[in-house]
């Protein structure tokens, strides 16, 4: 790990910890707010660096200062427009479970809003979608795609509602937790199958809001950054969601249910090197499941990545050919590339489905999908963009290798 992003992990740790920073090397300030840009925890970062005369002093303090009460202010504004979304639910006794979010900012205490959100996910039961759709649009929401239908409904992981204006808030309401992109997808949904009847209750500014209880949410936020391991990658803000929420709940948390349904998801070695992750460079003092794995290939893979492991083409190319290698597992070992390649230019129905939810209506408009898809990857292949193709093919190839190590591949 390169000094920036040492730098960038002590003043994190500095920052969800109220910690006494460590003496610290000169710090590339732009590096530093560059990589907390990218993983979306400006905010953060701005708080602890505040305490350097160094970085007072340096020539973009106002710049960074600026960006930071922006980004701030933005997210005050989206918490209360979700509150008052909610409240209207609650007036039509609907009475949505909310996910990561608004429950992952309270755990930054008086930085809540320091940690921004692009959107609030919050589930409901699929006989309540109509209900919930006009009530988004009463409120000033408009649905991404009108033309959902009922077997859709049935598939879908979740369908979009964006609130008006330039800076209005996001909403992605959920029809299953995890979605059914591929197998291990579909098989996750079954843990978060009783969530509305063992859900908890919690004040947000006088707003009672149900979300999961703890075991179930702790749960829900390591499978959702294992579901970007094996495709698009993540961020450290996850890492911090996913800790923080262990830190302050894990008294309420049953730990052996955690132990054997990771382990089941062959993910017991990834939160084992999260908390390690954790432990050594964020100031984190939690109990490990079992001994590390590969902890350091995991930091470089997520430090590369930013928030989302999305915000490049090649990032974006790179998700398509992990998330192929991936469906192909469990081939024999002599196949695997060449049937990793057929899923890359062939993708199934269940992979595409929610970027296209037209097809569960009409499975014949595949080939329609495959043909745009391969539009792109030769206009990647060709003349300046080739770097980028040959790039996403590297970072999917870094990828892979690191499921290997977590025996998922």
């Amino acid at each position: 790990m390169d000094s920036d992003a040492s730098a960038f992990l002590s003043l994190l740790n500095k920052s969800v910890h109220n910690s006494f920073a460590k003496p610290l090397p000169p710090i590339n300030w732009p590096a530093v707010f560059t990589l907390a840009k990218n993983h979306n925890v400006l905010p953060l970062i701005f708080e602890a660096a505040s305490e350097y005369d160094d970085f007072i002093n340096s020539p973009n303090y106002q710049t960074y200062m600026t960006i930071s009460m922006q980004w701030i202010m933005r997210q005050a504004r989206h918490t209360e427009a979700f509150l008052n979304l909610y409240r209207a639910f609650l007036a039509e006794d609907l009475h949505p479970i909310v996910m990561k979010g608004l429950v992952c900012r309270q755990l930054y205490g008086e930085l809540a809003d320091h940690r921004p959100s692009g959107d609030e996910d919050i589930l409901i039961e699929k006989k309540d979608f109509e209900k919930a759709k006009g009530i988004l649009e009463r409120q000033g929401y408009k649905i991404e795609r009108d033309d959902i239908t009922k077997g859709q409904i049935d598939e879908l992981q979740e369908i979009s509602f964006y609130g008006s204006g330039e800076d209005g808030l996001y909403i992605e309401l959920h029809l299953n937790p995890t979605g059914h992109g591929n197998p291990l997808c579909s098989r996750m949904n079954e843990c978060f199958k009783d969530v509305f009847a063992n859900y908890r209750e919690f004040d947000a500014d006088g707003v009672p809001v149900r979300t999961m209880n703890h075991t179930d949410h702790f749960l829900y936020l390591v499978f959702h950054a294992f579901r970007h391991l094996i495709s698009g990658g993540f961020g450290i803000r996850q890492v911090l969601d996913i800790l923080l929420y262990a830190e302050k709940y894990g008294g309420e948390i049953d730990w052996d249910y955690i132990k054997s349904t990771t382990k089941d998801f062959e993910a017991e070695l990834f939160l084992s090197d999260l908390i390690y992750i954790g432990n050594t460079y964020l100031g984190f003092k939690l109990e490990s499941l079992c001994p590390p794995n590969c902890p350091d290939e995991l930091l470089d893979d997520l430090m590369s990545n930013g928030a989302f492991g999305n915000g490049t083409e090649a990032q974006r190319s790179a998700h398509e050919l992990t998330r192929a290698a991936f469906s192909s597992r469990g081939k024999a070992k002599h196949s695997n590339g060449a049937k990793a390649l057929f899923n890359v230019i062939f993708p199934d129905k269940a992979q595409m489905l929610n970027q296209h939810p037209e097809l569960e209506d009409k499975p014949w408009l595949l080939p329609k999908v495959w043909v745009g898809r391969w539009i792109k990857f030769i206009r990647l292949s060709k003349g300046e963009n080739k770097n980028l193709a040959l790039e996403g093919m590297k970072i999917s190839h870094r990828r892979t290798e690191l499921l290997k190590k977590y025996k998922i591949l």
